[in-house]
């Protein structure tokens, strides 16, 4: 009779995606990271081709959206225009996430 080695340890139940997925997302620094990049998005759309090319979301705190532009110029645009997009991007988001827009200028990092 030949002798086994050590016996494994009990593996625990796979898991779906579905269940592990909260847990990768928080890892990936939180659920804020997906409500972001939802709004980033919805900007794209909301402020159209031009402004869109011209313009990069930054970044969402507590409801307020960044938004870097090339001059100031667009800046001085889109201050204008800041509650036609806010309005725009809660039709498409489908709920108010930004409350306010704040502009910054300087160059575009990709």
């Amino acid at each position: 009779m030949t002798k086994r080695g050590p016996r494994r340890p009990h593996m625990p139940a796979p898991q779906s995606f579905a269940d592990l997925l909260p847990e990768v997302v928080q890892r990936m620094g939180g659920a804020g990271r997906g409500v972001e990049q939802r709004v980033f998005m919805a900007y794209d759309k909301a402020a159209g081709p031009l402004l869109a090319r011209q313009s990069r979301p930054e970044r969402l705190k507590d409801g307020t959206l960044i938004v870097r532009l090339e001059s100031s110029a667009l800046a001085q645009e889109l201050s204008l225009l800041k509650r036609t997009l806010m309005e725009r991007m809660s039709v498409e988001l489908g709920e108010t996430l930004v409350r306010d827009v704040r502009t910054r200028v300087g160059p575009l990092e990709e």
